[in-house]
This record gives structure tokens, C-alpha cells and sequence, in this order.
């Protein structure tokens, strides 16, 4: 009964730490926040913050962005893989296709994963500069 306790409580405390507790941060968006009074001996602000940020004249520029790196992320993020796939499986010489330990092309194309480059840490902006 002990192990499987400790079977649960263990992914419950990562699931609580990790993904509960970060929430309480998000208190900081309703209120006039100080860093002298914390989070939460600020003052509360309400929707005054929102409100600014809809009446913003960048608001339409930042939704059109957001919008569009979305789209080129469902897009990239599913055709491009696609692709790859129907490419190297056109591939005739089978040493170089092989996956294993020596494969070249998976070293190539998770290069990226080993170095601790991710997706989120390149930026694409669709701003014009005129």
C-alpha cells in the first residue's frame, strides 16, 4: 500500500510545484503591484490594466502578430515535419538513410535538441519597417 503512496505523491508534488503554485502569480495582473508591499499587500487595479491594453493603438499590431505566429507554427509545425519525412524516405543510398547510432541525418536534424535550442527562443516578427 506504501509504494503505491509513494507512486502517486511523487508526479502529485511535481504536478502541485510545478504547474499549481506558478498560478498564484497570475494574481499580479489584477493589482497596482509594489515590489515593496509584494503581491500580495498591493493594491487591487481591477481590470484598469486590460482596459489600457485594449485601448492601446499597438493592440491591433500585437493580435495581428500573435495571430500570425500561431498560424506559421501550426503551419511549419506540421508540414515541414511532413516533408522531411517524405524526403528522406526518398533517399536511395541506405547507409545514409539507416536510423541508428551513426545515422547522419539524425544528427543533423536534432542537432538543435542536444545544444538546448528550442522553438520559443527564435522570434519572427511580421512588423513592417517603413
Amino acid at each position: 500500500m506504501a509504494a503505491i503512496f509513494f507512486l502517486v505523491a511523487i508526479p502529485l508534488v511535481f504536478l502541485i510545484t510545478f504547474k499549481y503554485v506558478p498560478m498564484a502569480g497570475v494574481i499580479i495582473a489584477f493589482k497596482d503591484y509594489s515590489v515593496v508591499k509584494g503581491i500580495y499587500g498591493s493594491e487591487w487595479a481591477g481590470l484598469k490594466y486590460f482596459q489600457y491594453f485594449f485601448d492601446s493603438p499597438n493592440f491591433a499590431l500585437l493580435l495581428k502578430n500573435t495571430i500570425g505566429l500561431s498560424i506559421y507554427g501550426l503551419i511549419a509545425g506540421t508540414i515541414c515535419p511532413i516533408v522531411l519525412a517524405l524526403a528522406l524516405n526518398e533517399i536511395r543510398n541506405a547507409r545514409f538513410k539507416k536510423m541508428g547510432p551513426d545515422c547522419y541525418v539524425c544528427s543533423v536534424f536534432y542537432f538543435y535538441r542536444y545544444y538546448g535550442v528550442d522553438h520559443d527562443s527564435v522570434s519572427v516578427s511580421f512588423r513592417r519597417t517603413h
